[in-house]
């Protein structure tokens, strides 16, 4: 076989690979479902709203049939809020602040594959720019930021007071800027002669992402480092042990995981951060546990681990109520989310063709509310049977500081570039 037909057949297959985590991003919602019921309706049915910022009853129903007695009591039920619809790019799934009072999302064209991947000289998408809605009312509201966030591609991570974006520049170069939840401003987090990606807050506070070359070896070819930089702008840098790093998503409990691309493959590494005494700079230290995801260098792969997921976010004061015990992505070796077990290092799966996740809990119970392409599902965790919940399809956003109700977001029929917005309560 020529070389040339190898590389045609690797796309091909790169795309059909990707169909499914493309859908987990955003346009997965179109083509997971559309709305559209083949079966019986299961749990409790949201209505589309019928204004920009439309409000609706609260209607109530149970989660679904319990899960032989192991996941949801079938006294629990779910509220379910309306709050309206909002605009977007069509592929980026917007995120929400820890506490739930604001929804950051990704306006203006689509990305392009390059950009995504930080190809050399990717550019920006024209228009590209990031809109704050308020979400703690009963509509949604959009806020009016004195500072412009044009340029801007919205990252998958925020605290109470900002969320990070990747700012491209003409040279080639990517800095990571914090946004204002209120105002707009940018503050910068990491600049220089690099291409800096894929950003996310760590449980301290820090932010963690991946440094690349502007030119060669760079984004979509290769990698880079591993970069972690604490609120004084101090830095600690770690190297793949082969290859580079593509990708990386701080989770709780001081660690990070990140994708390690070389040429025998890919590979899922949870990397420790050490931490010292008062004032010292934190290091990126030993992987505690590594996970054989992929036997080609394929940065589409690389790309869907971590696509549909929101990093946990800095916690307050050590508390980690509200996180999940173990970090949640989507798994290629089942085509499904999947929980990363750091003691044994398996990807533990979710739900069947499940292509995102939100941790739940409240005293005596948790677990994980999924998205499959039947609709919103409960699972207590992997090998549990799931429970259904809501019939539509939605990606759920959870908001571990906000009052332990779930943002979901879903696809506004037949409008590709809108989203509606529901809040979902579960209670006794």
């Amino acid at each position: 076989m020529t070389v040339a037909k190898t590389r045609s057949a690797r796309n091909r297959s790169r795309r059909c690979r990707i169909a499914l985590a493309v859908c987990c991003v955003a346009s997965f919602i179109f083509a997971a479902g559309c709305v559209t019921e083949k079966r019986p309706m299961r749990g409790t049915p949201v209505r589309s709203v019928s204004g920009e910022n439309a409000a609706a009853a609260l209607p109530e129903g149970p989660v679904a049939t319990p899960a032989r007695g192991r996941t949801i009591a079938s006294r629990v039920q779910v509220a379910v809020q309306p709050l309206g619809r909002i605009s977007y790019d069509g592929q980026t799934m917007p995120i929400v602040s820890p506490d739930g009072r604001f929804l950051a999302v990704q306006t203006g064209e689509a990305a392009t594959w390059d950009v995504l991947l930080g190809a050399p000289a990717s550019g920006t998408p024209r228009g590209a720019a990031v809109a704050v809605y308020r979400i703690d009312g009963k509509v949604t509201e959009l806020v009016d930021l004195a500072e412009s966030t044009s340029g801007l591609l919205l990252s998958r991570s925020a605290d109470e007071s900002e969320f990070l974006a990747e700012w491209p520049k003409a040279d080639g170069t990517r800095s990571i800027v914090a946004i204002d939840w209120v105002s707009g401003r940018r503050r910068i987090v990491l600049d220089g002669p690099h291409m800096f990606r894929t950003p996310s807050f760590t449980a301290a506070g820090d932010v963690v992402c991946v440094r690349a070359g502007v030119t060669g070896e760079s984004g979509i070819d290769g990698g880079g480092d591993l970069v972690l930089v604490t609120r004084s702008g101090a830095a600690a840098i770690k190297s793949a042990e082969v290859g580079a790093y593509t990708a990386a998503m701080a989770v709780g409990g001081d660690i990070v995981l990140a994708i390690q691309s070389s040429r025998s493959g890919l590979e899922l590494h949870a990397v420790r951060i050490a931490r010292g005494g008062s004032g010292a700079t934190p290091a990126l230290g030993a992987v505690v546990a590594r996970r054989r995801i992929a036997s080609v260098q394929d940065p589409l792969i690389a790309f869907q681990v971590f696509a549909p997921v929101q990093g946990a976010g800095p916690t307050r004061g050590g508390d980690a109520a509200g996180l999940s015990p173990s970090p949640v992505v989507f798994s290629p070796l089942t085509n499904s989310m999947a929980v990363f077990d750091l003691e044994s290092a398996q990807l533990r799966p979710l739900a069947t063709g499940s292509v995102g996740a939100a941790w739940w809990s409240r005293e005596g119970q948790s677990g994980w509310f999924i998205t499959t392409p039947d609709g919103l599902e409960f699972q207590a965790g992997p090998g549990e049977p799931a429970a259904g919940v809501v019939s539509r399809v939605f990606m759920p956003r959870a908001m571990p500081r906000g009052d332990g109700s779930l943002i979901l977001l879903g696809p506004t029929k037949g409008t590709p570039d809108r989203l509606d917005v529901v809040r979902m309560r579960v209670s006794e």
